[in-house]
């Protein structure tokens, strides 16, 4: 987990897609109710864990509003399109189980067990993933989503070769050969 020091609503500005701008994964742990602008920031959040019994609701159409703050981007790409619209233009609340068998959330545990669960996982991703190679993927995944197949894999060539290139590559192989857990190098700052 990583925590977002320089977020525009923090000073007041509307909110950004913070997947569009951060390069670290960022991890939603959601243990109680999650409903309109929160739902929507939940859902740019790259991974979503929830407590089991947790409430979920768009709420916009029971409100006279319209699909804020993105929510009408990313919710179809997460759900698809059938899910989404149930979701967005009835404004019903479901729950955390109904959330996981959608594809909202990753997994959902008992309440006690959220924070801990989440944590682990995050943990296991800092000690075990390539912070370079997180912040790639991550760029990829994003920038992928509007683009077609014959451009993707061409993007995906270069940023491999590019990879290569890096000491975090030789680091992961000769963690992998050695048996031992790797130890990369902090993101530079100019990663994307």
């Amino acid at each position: 987990c990583a925590v977002i020091e320089d977020v525009p609503e923090a000073r007041g500005e509307r909110p950004r897609i913070l997947v569009e701008w951060w390069p670290k994964p960022v991890i939603g742990a959601i243990n109680g109710a999650c409903a309109g602008l929160g739902l929507a920031q939940a859902l740019m959040c790259d991974l979503r864990f929830a407590a089991a019994g947790a409430k979920f609701t768009t709420a916009f159409a029971r409100r006279g509003l319209i699909a804020e703050y993105g929510i009408s981007w990313i919710l179809p790409r997460l759900v698809g399109w059938g899910a989404a619209l149930d979701l967005l233009l009835t404004g019903r609340t479901f729950y955390a189980e109904e959330a996981l068998e959608l594809g909202l959330v990753k997994e959902v545990v008992v309440p006690e067990e959220l924070l801990p669960r989440v944590l682990a996982y995050a943990d296991d991703v800092a000690r075990n993933c390539a912070p370079s190679a997180l912040a790639v993927i991550k760029r990829q995944v994003y920038d992928d989503a509007l683009r077609d197949m014959v451009a993707t894999s061409a993007q995906a060539e270069k940023l491999m070769h590019e990879s290569m290139q890096r000491p975090d590559f030789i680091e992961g192989i000769t963690a992998f050969f050695e048996k031992r857990p790797p130890d990369f190098p902090p993101l530079k700052e100019d990663m994307p």
